[in-house]
C-alpha cells in the first residue's frame, strides 16, 4: 500500500521490526529492509509504501526533543571534528539488539507522563543510538534546532487541530499582519493552506490506523464540517478513500510521518 504526499514535521527515528518500507524521496526510491532503524529529518515530502499493512515503529522527536538532544551534543562532541561531514536528509543501518531493547523501551516511557530526570535519561539514550549513524547526523540535527516560520506556523495549528484555523488566526496569535506572515511563508516556498492541508491529512491518518474513530469522528477531529469533504480531500490526497485505509491497513503502532507525538 503506498501513502502519497506525506510530509514530516518533525524528526523520525523508526524501526522496522515486521516489514521493511520503501521511500520515495526526490524520484529516487530507497529501499528499507525489515530490522533496520533509520532516522528522517523533518521538513521532508515523500510517498511511503508499507509491505503486508505492517508498518515501522516511530519515536517522534519534535522541535523540543531535538533541542534537548542538541544541547546534550554540545557537551559531549566536538563539533570541529564533524565540521567536513556530509549531512543527509536520511540515515539507515543494521539494528542492533540492543537497538530493539532500547527502542521498544523508549517508546513505552515516551507514552508515559515523565519527569525531568526521566526525561534526561530517555534524551541521552536517544542521543546515543543517533551517534551510531554516519556522524552526519550531529549536521542533521543542529540544523533542525533552527526554527523557520512554517515551524512556528505548525506549533499552534496543531495545539488543537480541530480548530477552523485561517492564515489571519495564526497570524493574530504570532503577533504580525496576514500579510507578513503570508511573505515570510512565501521566502521560505511555504503555503499556509498546504501546511493545514498536510496536518490535517496525516492527522487524520494516525487517526484511522491507530484507533476505532468512525470516519464522521475522525472528520471532525481534524476540522472538517462535512465528511463528503474530508473524503474527497483525503483521497486525492493519499489516493485511498478513509474507508479503504480501515479495511486494508492493520492497526498497529503506525503513525503518519508529520505529525507530532500527542497525537505517523
Amino acid at each position: 500500500m503506498y501513502f502519497n504526499n506525506v510530509r514530516t514535521y518533525h524528526g523520525l527515528f523508526c524501526f522496522t521490526e515486521d516489514e521493511g518500507v520503501d521511500l520515495f524521496i526526490d524520484d529516487k526510491v530507497i529501499e528499507i529492509k525489515r530490522n533496520k532503524v533509520f532516522f528522517l529529518e523533518k521538513n521532508i515530502q515523500l510517498k511511503v509504501k508499507v509491505h503486508k499493512g505492517k508498518c515501522p515503529l516511530i519515536i517522534y522527536l519534535d522541535d523540543e526533543k531535538i533541542r534537548k538532544i542538541h544541547e546534550l551534543l554540545l557537551l559531549t562532541i566536538d563539533y570541529t571534528q564533524v565540521e567536513h561531514s556530509s549531512p543527509s536528509s536520511l540515515y539507515i543501518r543494521d539494528a542492533a539488539v540492543e537497538d530493539v531493547i532500547f527502542f521498544k523501551r523508549i517508546k513505552n516511557r515516551l507514552s508515559q507522563q515523565e519527569n525531568s530526570n526521566e526525561s534526561l535519561k530517555l534524551t541521552a539514550i536517544i542521543t546515543y543510538m543517533l551517534l551510531q549513524f554516519d556522524s552526519g547526523i550531529i549536521k542533521s540535527i543542529a540544523k533542525m534546532v533552527k526554527p523557520k516560520t512554517k515551524d512556528k506556523v505548525v506549533s499552534i495549528i496543531t495545539t488543537d487541530i480541530s480548530k477552523q484555523w485561517t492564515l489571519g488566526k495564526v497570524s493574530e496569535l504570532m503577533y504580525i499582519s496576514e500579510i507578513s506572515l503570508r511573505k515570510k511563508l512565501d521566502a521560505e516556498g511555504e503555503k499556509f493552506m498546504k501546511i493545514l492541508t498536510d496536518l490535517r491529512m496525516n492527522h487524520s491518518l494516525k487517526l484511522l490506523t491507530t484507533t476505532e474513530y468512525s470516519i464522521e469522528k475522525v472528520a471532525c477531529c481534524v476540522g472538517y464540517n462535512t465528511t463528503s469533504y474530508f473524503i474527497k480531500t483525503f483521497k486525492n490526497y493519499f489516493g485511498f478513500t478513509p474507508k479503504q485505509i480501515v479495511l486494508n491497513l492493520n492497526k498497529n503502532i503506525f503513525s503518519d510521518f508529520n505529525d507530532e507525538q500527542n497525537e505517523l
